[in-house]
Order: C-alpha cells, then sequence, then structure tokens
C-alpha cells in the first residue's frame, strides 16, 4: 500500500487476544475468517491450544490475509516459538501497513525474544514513519530501550505512551512499561545503599500495575533487610496473592517464615517455591535443609531421591542425603551418600567433615584424619538460604 507522509493511512490497533478482523478484503461466509474467529473465541476463554489450533488452520486456508498471519504469529511467540513468529508477524505488517500492533509485536520479537535490537529498533523506526509516533510503539519502545540497560530513555518513551495513549487498554500497556522503569531504578537504588528511594520506586511500580507481583517481592526484601519483618511479610503476602506462582515471593516469605520460628509455614511456603521452579536447585537444597531442620528426615530422603533421580552428580544433594540417612539411624547409607558427594566434588568441605565425624566414631582415624586436613583447606560456605535477610533479585522479571 502506498503511503504519504502527508496523509498517512489510520493505523488499527490490533490489542492481542481480542484481535479486530476488518472486512474489506473478504467476504462474510469465507471459511478462513470464520476458523479465525473461531480461534479468537478460544482465546478470550483461554484455550490457547484449540486457539493455536485454528489460526494454524486458517493460515492454511489464506496464508496471505495479514490478520491470519498476527494473530498466528502472535500465538507463536506467546508460546516462546520466535523463530516460528517472526516470518508470520513480518508478513503482517509488509502486507497491511495500517497494522500498526503487527510492527510492535514484530519489534517486541525481534528485540526481546531475539536479541536483534538494531532490527527491532529499525521496525519501529518505519512504523513511526508510516504513522506518527503512537503510543503502542512508544511502549514497545520503551521495553526494548530498557532491555537494553538504558532505563533513562525508556522512562521518557513510557511516560509519553502514557500521555497520550489512544485507548484503554494501551493506557494500561504504558502504565506496565512504567512500572518495569520504576522497578529498575528501585534495583539501582538498593545497589547504591539508597533503600528508602528503592521502597518509593517499587511502590510506585507497584501502583501503576497492581497485577505485577515482582515490586511487592523487591519491597519485602528491602524492608527484611531493615529488620521490619512485618511489613516484609506483608509485602510477600501481597506478591503471593497476586501470582501464587511467583517462585522468588515463596522463597522469600518461607525464608524469613523460617526466621521466625514458624517451622510448618516456611516447609508449606519452600515446597510451593519449589513447585513454581522445579530447576531453581539453590531453593531445592533449601527446602531440603528445611526439612531436616524441623527433624522430618523421612521427608527430606523422599524429596532428596527425587531430585538425585534427575541430578545425579549434584555433590550437595548427597551431602543432604547423608546428613537425613544419618538421622533415620541408616549410618552405612549415611557413609555411602557421602562418599558419592565426594565422588562429585572431593573437596567439598562439608562432605568431608561429616564422613570424617563419622569415621572417627567409628574408630576409623586414619581416612577421618585425611578428610579433616582436606576439609580446613577448603572452608565450609555458607549454605543458600542461611541469611536471614534475603537479597533483593538483581534482575528484573522479563515483560507479561
Amino acid at each position: 500500500m502506498e503511503t504519504s507522509s502527508v496523509d498517512p493511512p489510520s493505523p488499527k490497533v490490533l490489542v492481542y487476544p481480542v484481535i479486530s478482523v476488518s472486512d474489506r478484503a473478504h467476504s462474510p461466509g469465507e471459511a478462513w475468517q470464520l476458523v479465525l474467529q473461531r480461534g479468537l473465541e478460544s482465546l478470550r476463554v483461554g484455550r490457547f491450544d484449540d486457539a493455536e489450533t485454528s489460526f494454524a488452520r486458517a493460515h492454511r486456508l489464506n496464508p496471505d490475509s495479514p490478520e491470519v498471519c498476527y494473530a498466528l504469529g502472535r500465538e507463536r511467540l506467546r508460546r516462546g516459538d520466535a523463530n516460528a513468529a517472526e516470518p508470520l508477524l513480518l508478513a503482517a505488517w509488509q502486507g497491511d501497513r495500517t497494522l500498526a500492533s503487527a510492527a510492535g509485536t514484530l519489534a517486541r520479537c525481534q528485540g526481546l525474544h531475539l536479541g536483534r535490537f538494531d532490527d527491532a529498533h529499525a521496525t519501529l523506526d518505519d512504523a513511526c514513519a508510516t504513522h506518527r509516533p503512537m503510543a503502542l510503539l512508544e511502549v514497545v519502545r520503551s521495553e526494548l530501550l530498557l532491555e537494553q540497560g538504558r532505563p533513562e530513555l525508556a522512562r521518557e518513551h513510557a511516560e509519553a505512551a502514557l500521555a497520550s495513549a489512544e485507548s484503554e487498554s494501551v493506557r494500561n500497556a504504558a502504565r506496565a512499561a512504567l512500572a518495569r522503569v520504576c522497578n529498575v531504578d528501585g534495583l539501582a537504588a538498593v545497589d547504591q545503599g539508597d533503600r528508602e528511594r528503592a521502597l518509593f520506586l517499587f511502590k510506585r511500580a507497584a501502583d501503576l500495575d497492581p497485577q505485577w507481583s515482582s515490586p511487592h517481592v523487591n519491597t519485602g526484601a528491602v524492608f527484611a533487610c531493615l529488620g521490619n519483618r512485618q511489613r516484609a511479610l506483608h509485602s510477600y503476602r501481597n506478591a503471593i496473592e497476586i501470582d501464587a506462582n511467583n517462585h522468588l515471593a515463596q522463597l522469600n516469605y518461607g525464608l524469613l517464615l523460617r526466621a521466625l520460628g514458624d517451622t510448618e509455614g516456611a516447609l508449606t511456603a519452600l515446597e510451593q517455591a519449589v513447585e513454581c521452579d522445579p530447576s531453581a536447585m539453590d531453593t531445592a537444597i533449601i527446602l531440603a535443609r528445611a526439612y531436616i531442620d524441623a527433624d522430618r528426615p523421612d521427608s527430606a530422603i523422599e524429596f532428596l531421591t527425587c531430585q538425585l533421580d534427575a541430578h545425579a552428580d549434584h555433590a550437595e544433594l548427597w551431602v543432604l542425603m547423608g546428613t537425613a540417612m544419618l538421622a533415620t539411624g541408616q549410618a552405612d547409607r549415611a557413609e555411602s551418600s557421602w562418599r558419592r558427594a565426594l565422588a562429585c566434588d572431593p573437596n567439598h568441605a562439608e562432605a568431608c567433615l561429616r564422613l570424617a565425624d563419622l569415621l572417627t566414631r567409628q574408630a576409623r582415624f586414619r581416612e577421618a584424619t585425611v578428610l579433616a586436613e582436606r576439609a580446613q583447606k577448603h572452608p565450609i560456605k555458607p549454605p543458600p538460604g542461611s541469611e536471614e535477610s534475603p537479597g533483593v533479585p538483581s534482575q528484573p522479571s522479563r515483560y507479561p
């Protein structure tokens, strides 16, 4: 479509997941249109697999439709397949230059997901040249700049988007972008030791985006560092109420409850933290130690058995397994576990000391002495979660 800098085309903003299908390029009864609408209805009720299936079928029926390309590309991006999403989004933008939201989503895909920030900014420049600078495009620009570590410029674009937002949905997107800028600024304030300013910025982020849990987690961590445990607990609970699957909220909440002596509450929160992110090994280690400290070695053994099935070469897990085995009176299995730990890491100080202690009690002094001397050369590091006040995460959460 030819465009003019004097009289640019009126942009169409398709706000995902609600997508308006233009009626100028097809008749109402065409099969691909009906399939596309079925996919949109599936999106509205959260049936994402059905939506993707419908969009893929619509694309087979009409691969040249910009709306279909956009819908399928956006869904592929939501599923994390940026490489498959990019050509679809590019086809949508090139096929309909009035489809500004396709340009914005394409830029997100190129920058935030594929790390090609120059291409992402070029896409936005192209869209802004076709239209005037729009709030939707300003939001995407802010997100890209923030990801590139340029929070001041990100703030400028987010504030510009908020001031010129054309609709409530775009206004909410601008508020969310500005919230993430405030969150990053809060993390920087923590690094600089300015905790009061950090609290102000985290509150600002939470006010701008009430459905985002990360600012509440960061607020709780600052309060914990300041020794204000009750306000820290309150902040963590707020985060969990917003998003029960926030791993860091559950972890910090569990650590603080443990410091306050609420063993059962701590275990519940730590179990939830592991469920939220099974790949977080530090959290798994914290939970295993919490089971042992709570005199629940059987729970520790059951949990560690599952962990070791997936991480058989993890020395720390074997150390904890040995400790739990000894607590149940299984000295032979404890020794075997600690030897497995040393096979994974011959200089693991805790494994050396625990095995040396067991061997000493069994009058096996020669090997015990060798192990004790080895441990002295490699001091025990504080285990994960041993700090009373958990720290603030060094990185902000990704954009939702």
